[in-house]
């Protein structure tokens, strides 16, 4: 279930080389950190990797720039799966299977889990991702 239906999901996301990028300013309207990282999980849901990549990386800074490392960590974690979930698109699973590495590792810094999120359904979501299946967030 969406968590946030009245944002907009794109009509094709985007994949280096073969479609578009989003306009410029496609998500500008949000700047509520809470918001813009459900919207993330609402896009990456919806197999809308380099959108959610792209909203996550808005939160990871705050996060980063708040010197809250439990949140900076999860947040760099989730933006390593988003860009597993660009290359599963490009059937690149050796870069997928790397950026999944990379993701487990920022996941084993997380102390204290937030925004709804575990160290299942991360390792859950992660494992979809490498078996070919669409992953989905809490």
């Amino acid at each position: 279930m969406r968590r946030l239906p009245q944002l907009p999901l794109p009509s094709t996301t985007f994949v280096s080389g073969q479609t578009p990028r989003p306009a410029e300013g496609w998500s500008d309207g949000v700047s509520d950190d809470d918001v813009v990282f459900a919207w993330g999980c609402d896009l990456f849901d919806a197999a809308c990797y380099f959108e959610a990549h792209e909203l996550w990386e808005r939160c990871w800074l705050q996060a980063r720039n708040r010197g809250d490392v439990d949140d900076e960590a999860l947040l760099h974690g989730l933006i390593r799966l988003a860009a597993a979930g660009v290359k599963v698109s490009t059937h690149n699973s050796v870069a997928a299977r790397s950026h999944v590495v990379g993701a487990r590792a920022y996941f084993a810094a997380v102390k204290t889990w937030k925004r709804g999120m575990s160290a299942v359904v991360v390792e859950a979501a992660a494992a979809a991702l490498l078996e070919g299946k669409r992953p989905c967030l809490p």
